[in-house]
């Protein structure tokens, strides 16, 4: 099994952990240079595409070669956490001393109680976000005060529209200037199990 790592400092494991973010995009990587027209019909289903004028795509690296993306369909993965984070006694003993207490990239897969099945997967730019699936990626709306927001009550960010805090959001989590630059990710979808 292998796990999967969310942003901390906005607090988006814990949005994954209530079920308030089933979605995440992450970049593909290498980015493709071009995208092979796929006949479903004639190549067969597969649930790894992307759609342009011509319809589904396949997309290829500067060798030609598919890129495929990091999770598949029907794979479980594992909410990485620290270990500290983890209400569990037998792991806080086990591990309080090792450098996974503090760093979840250092956590094993099957010692972590949050799972997510992976149910869908394309690829597509990063723009193409619509307003639901910015409110599936954690960004919350605020009646109140009718703003949509992302973080943390100590460090919270504000924004009149659900695509610009998304857009103020991965420029933070990822590197400063992706959202213009509008780079190809894998959109995938979870269910979370426990």
């Amino acid at each position: 099994m292998q796990t999967i790592m969310y942003n901390d400092i906005y607090r988006l494991t814990k949005a994954v952990i209530e079920g308030r973010k089933p979605l995440t995009r992450r970049g593909i990587d290498p980015q493709p240079v071009t995208a092979r027209h796929w006949n479903p019909e004639i190549h067969g289903t597969s649930d790894l595409y992307c759609r342009d004028e011509r319809g589904l795509c396949q997309l290829l690296d500067e060798n030609g070669k598919v890129i495929n993306p990091r999770y598949k369909v029907g794979e479980i993965v594992a909410v990485a956490q620290r270990y500290a984070d983890i209400d569990d006694f037998d792991i806080a003993l086990m591990y309080s001393g090792t450098a996974a207490w503090n760093n979840k990239m250092f956590v094993k897969a099957e010692l972590m109680p949050h799972q997510q099945k992976c149910i869908s997967v394309r690829a597509e730019r990063l723009q193409d976000i619509s307003d639901d699936d910015c409110l599936k990626e954690g960004i919350i709306y605020l009646e109140e005060f009718g703003k949509y927001y992302f973080g943390s009550k100590a460090r919270g960010f504000y924004f009149d529209s659900a695509r610009e805090a998304f857009a103020s959001l991965i420029d933070k989590v990822g590197k400063k200037g992706d959202w213009e630059s509008n780079p190809f990710v894998w959109r995938y979808e979870f269910e979370l199990l426990k």
